[in-house]
């Protein structure tokens, strides 16, 4: 009985209550595309089929011909790991404004 009368006077209040539009927090969550070159540190030539991967396997790309790869992300901090057959795998923290942002990332040679 007292779960009730508590569950009836929170729905008074709530009812009453102004909430933020969700509108502006979605349009404020657009995703945008991010650019990106995975090289060789060495010798600066770009390297083609690296795995990029964002966010623990939430989006999985590779990097075409020209080295180059692109992944429609939401603002904020991502984590992005790089791998690539006989280079030293790399991981790191990626704060991503909200507009179109350019990587370089370069690989060392095991």
């Amino acid at each position: 009985m007292l779960f009730v009368i508590i569950f009836q006077l929170l729905s008074g209040v709530l009812s009453q209550m102004e909430f933020p539009s969700t509108q502006s927090a979605v349009q404020s969550q657009e995703t945008h595309r991010i650019y990106g070159i995975v090289i060789d540190s060495q010798s600066a030539e770009v390297l083609a089929g690296v795995k990029v991967v964002l966010d623990d396997d939430q989006k999985i790309t590779y990097t075409n011909f020209d080295g180059e790869f692109e992944l429609e992300v939401y603002p904020g901090l991502h984590k992005i790991s790089v791998t690539y057959l006989s280079y030293e795998s790399v991981e790191f923290n990626q704060s991503i404004p909200a507009h179109t942002k350019s990587i370089v990332i370069s690989l060392t040679e095991r």
